[in-house]
């Protein structure tokens, strides 16, 4: 088998500051529905309409099978997000309503009050970890703003559960 067929890109290939760009622009104009052997196989897709599409058609693309590359362990469905429609909808009706427009425009600022609050010691040092020193706590951080949880305790929540995970994937 032609192994371009197979592999239309390297997702372990080194990177820098620009390649993710440089690869995505190459794979929508050379194949914009690209496939990888690593991880087990998997399809990356890389042009809006294609995306919207497929988020539209819950008959033909599901995410109950797997919706991570690569993998993390599995402890189990979780819904909504291992659910496909029709066992999704009733999760998303009920959450549906806390992510209106309006409550989004009022998470807005604190959103960026809490990225400035984590970006700026590291601007201050000239640099840092982005994965430890912010990614890593961003979204936990946001999640308790939203739920109006201390960033104390959400991050405890945080901790435990790594904790189980890792335990869980031996």
């Amino acid at each position: 088998m032609d192994e371009r067929l197979t592999n239309d890109f390297d997702p372990n290939a080194p990177e820098d500051f620009d390649s993710p760009h440089e690869l995505y622009r190459d794979l929508r104009k050379r194949c914009p529905v690209a496939h990888s052997d690593e991880f087990g196989g998997f399809w990356t897709v890389t042009k809006y309409q294609d995306v919207f599409d497929i988020l539209s058609d819950s008959k033909t693309f599901g995410t109950s099978v797997q919706n991570v590359v690569p993998k993390v362990a599995f402890t189990g469905r979780r819904p909504p997000l291992h659910f496909d429609p029709p066992d999704h909808t009733p999760y998303r009706r009920a959450l549906n309503p806390l992510f209106r427009e309006e409550r989004m425009k009022v998470m807005e600022p604190k959103a960026r009050r809490i990225a400035a609050e984590l970006l700026t010691p590291m601007i201050e040092k000239g640099g840092g970890d982005i994965c430890l020193d912010f990614s890593y706590r961003y979204p936990t951080y946001v999640f308790a703003e939203f739920i109006n949880l201390p960033n104390e305790e959400i991050m405890k929540v945080r901790e435990i559960l790594s904790v189980y995970n890792r335990a869980l994937q031996y």
